[in-house]
């Protein structure tokens, strides 16, 4: 199974980036998780025909559109999405077709505050649900809140244990 996991922000350093490296190397022997940066795309441009869009672009549409599904990783910025996560979903359903109608879409977010990423993930769930998304939800865990950020650094670096 192929995964598209998609880092939510733009920013050098990040515990989602983390925590997306850790489920890649957990899962290794579940699934193909590709971590995909969104720092390269240019801003969201609906006047921008779609024979112009950038390599950037292209690139990050066709790596989702071949995934079996997708892993949205996403920070919280003020109770909201970074800017750069709107236009990443929004260029993947730009024209010609919603590249992530009806694909099973997971939405995850890891944060050492008390709310972590909560509002965020919520946020990004309404623009998914509203672009036809399979999503994939568990309600007793909507967010994971590392209380201590060293935590995170740590599960990122272990060993896996053989399975």
């Amino acid at each position: 199974m192929k995964i598209a996991a998609i880092v939510g922000t733009n920013a050098d350093f990040s515990y989602n980036r983390l925590l997306l490296k850790y489920m890649k190397k957990h899962f290794k022997q579940l699934a193909d998780i590709d971590v995909l940066e969104i720092a390269q795309l240019p801003a969201f441009d609906q006047d921008q025909p779609y024979e112009e869009q950038s390599m950037e672009v292209w690139k990050f549409k066709q790596t989702v559109k071949n995934a079996d599904g997708v892993i949205f990783s996403c920070p919280e910025y003020d109770h909201a999405i970074p800017a750069a996560l709107i236009s990443a979903i929004e260029w993947l359903f730009y024209n010609p077709k919603n590249i992530l109608e009806e694909k099973p879409t997971m939405v995850v977010g890891v944060s050492y505050g008390t709310q972590a990423t909560s509002r965020a993930q919520e946020q990004v769930r309404a623009i998914l649900l509203r672009l036809t998304v399979t999503l994939l939800f568990c309600p007793a865990m909507k967010y994971w809140s590392a209380k201590r950020p060293t935590t995170l650094l740590r599960m990122a670096t272990l060993p896996m244990p053989p399975p």
